[in-house]
């Protein structure tokens, strides 16, 4: 099948090779343009004559590419919770395809995070950088970042994260030990109470990024699923800045669900009873 004038290689004025190729076969139009010594311009040109949808820019400099991100959805549920967040290059046309970050103020967290969600060598995925201070008296701290590559796997994460770019709690969301485990050490905090027995501890998970409403619902899941009682605290009248406190007599089911400090550097956290 032939369409408009006809072009000095034969082969692309066949909709169906140049469909089979592209498509199927999964070729870029340098790699079909090479076939026959061709300007890659010309492959692209009978492609759209044709009708043939073209990869979006994202797309044409991944889809050969190996994935080696690794979409552990206990994971990233846990991260999301915390500190890790879904980046998309083009916020503006929704395009692309997106890749995850995790930054920590210890080296080993975000090693550990990597190990479980890339394939490669996770040192070449992590960089450092310093925040800057608040104030003169508060100045900005190292920090160690993970990123993976865009990857098509990470999609259906961000598009459950990310439904209008900001970030919200997908309602499908369903908390285990691990994805609770990853909340605690990125954002989570257990300390004794000064002035106070020792017995005595505040555990904290840290969800101001969230609205009071969704750490209502937090709260709520786990209660249901762990028979952990918790409740919020912040600013009720706005219902900004809000966390989760989890109780007293909760603390200690809270690490016997989470299990042993993976990570040697945060292990300070566990205040452990038993």
């Amino acid at each position: 099948m032939a369409i408009g004038r006809p072009s000095k290689y034969k082969m692309f004025d066949n909709k169906e090779w140049l469909y089979e190729q592209y498509c199927v076969k999964g070729m870029s139009t340098c790699q079909i343009a090479a076939l026959v010594g061709a300007d890659p311009q010309i492959v692209r040109y009978r492609l759209c004559k044709f009708s043939i949808p073209l990869r979006n820019l994202s797309l044409s400099h991944t889809h050969n590419r190996k994935d080696l991100v690794l979409p552990d959805r206990e994971v990233l549920d846990g991260n999301l919770l915390g500190d890790g967040s879904l980046l998309l290059r083009n916020k503006k046309t929704g395009q692309g395809l997106p890749s995850y970050s995790q930054a920590a103020s210890v080296r080993d967290h975000v090693e550990y995070v990597g190990s479980l969600l890339w394939r490669g060598n996770v040192s070449s995925r992590i960089g450092k950088g310093v925040t800057k201070g608040f104030t003169k008296k508060s100045p900005g701290y190292v920090y160690f970042k993970f990123t993976t590559t865009t990857s098509p796997s990470l999609l259906p994460f961000y598009e459950r994260w990310y439904p209008s770019s900001e970030k919200t709690i997908p309602k499908d969301l369903s908390l285990t030990s691990v994805s609770l485990l990853h909340w605690f050490l990125g954002d989570g905090t257990c300390s004794y109470k000064k002035e106070r027995p020792k017995e005595q501890r505040s555990m904290v998970l840290c969800s101001e990024s969230f609205t009071k409403e969704e750490n209502e619902w937090l709260c709520s899941r786990l209660e249901s699923i762990f028979n952990i009682k918790c409740n919020t605290i912040g600013n009720a009248e706005k219902g900004t800045d809000c966390r989760i406190r989890i109780r007293q007599e909760s603390i200690d089911r809270f690490f016997d669900i989470i299990g042993p400090p993976p990570v040697p550097s945060l292990a300070y956290k566990w205040k452990t009873m038993r």
